[in-house]
């Protein structure tokens, strides 16, 4: 594991390190293969380099001895293969073994302060996606509400009573009905949100109010658009009218 040398010139001695073997393997030195053992300074723990292939090495090279057994040195383990050799003296492994461990914790703290950081950064995107979800949610419920509400207001107001709903023939005979868009009553009645898109077009005044349908030739209805519509009572027509202005009201606020 270490061996005595003395420099050239102080006379001081140093402890040396083995720290590296190289291996061939083949029969002659003109063909074979190169493998490598080398050690961790970090743990001194050493790994086996073959091509791809990294292996950790339990019992240390196997080209190494034993310095404090018996029989003066004599080799405990061993092998023909070890090409070169390579020591490092013992001060200045520990120094740089000292500096490597300083960067591996550097590096490390750094990445657990990024792993920090993208948990502070996941945190906040995560809460915003939360609160996005939760404004969304809000919304959605406030217009199942109003959706309840009119189809409440419908069944209350017009679905239960049959004059409001069908009107007497004396209603349309001395002209107290009115015409009203079959696609806006199906929108009505059908107590979904496709009555919003009049809203968003801020159509609501069109929506009750049929002079657009006018024929330009005399006071009655355009022949070609009154096939689309139905004529009410006016008491129903008063009933959606109310109904109506009071949802986009609340359309408004949402």
């Amino acid at each position: 594991k270490k061996q005595n040398a003395s420099y050239a010139n102080s006379g001081v001695q140093a402890d040396y390190v083995l720290c590296a073997v190289q291996n061939h393997l083949g029969s002659s030195a003109y063909q074979g293969h190169y493998t490598a053992d080398v050690m961790d300074w970090t743990t001194g723990r050493f790994y086996e380099f073959n091509d791809g292939e990294v292996t950790l090495l339990e019992d240390g090279p196997v080209s190494s001895f034993e310095p404090d057994s018996d029989e003066d040195r004599r080799l405990t383990r061993g092998s023909e293969d070890a090409y070169n050799l390579f020591y490092v003296e013992k001060s200045y492994l520990s120094m740089k073994s000292l500096d490597e461990i300083a960067k591996v914790t550097e590096i490390n703290n750094r990445k657990q302060e990024t792993h920090d950081n993208v948990l502070v950064s996941m945190k906040f995107e995560r809460d915003e996606h939360y609160d996005r979800e939760e404004k969304v949610q809000k919304k959605m419920n406030r217009r199942t509400k109003r959706l309840q509400e009119r189809s409440n207001l419908i069944c209350r107001r017009l679905l239960f009573r049959d004059k409001a709903l069908m009107g007497h023939a004396s209603d349309f005979s001395s002209g107290q009905s009115v015409w009203l868009d079959s696609s806006m009553l199906r929108c009505f009645f059908s107590c979904d949100d496709s009555l919003d898109e009049y809203f968003r077009k801020a159509r609501v005044a069109s929506i009750l109010n049929n002079n657009s349908y006018l024929c330009k030739h005399s006071n009655g209805l355009n022949p070609y658009v009154a096939c689309r519509g139905k004529l009410v009572s006016f008491e129903m027509y008063k009933a959606v009218k109310e109904i109506i202005e009071a949802e986009y009201e609340s359309f408004l606020r949402d």
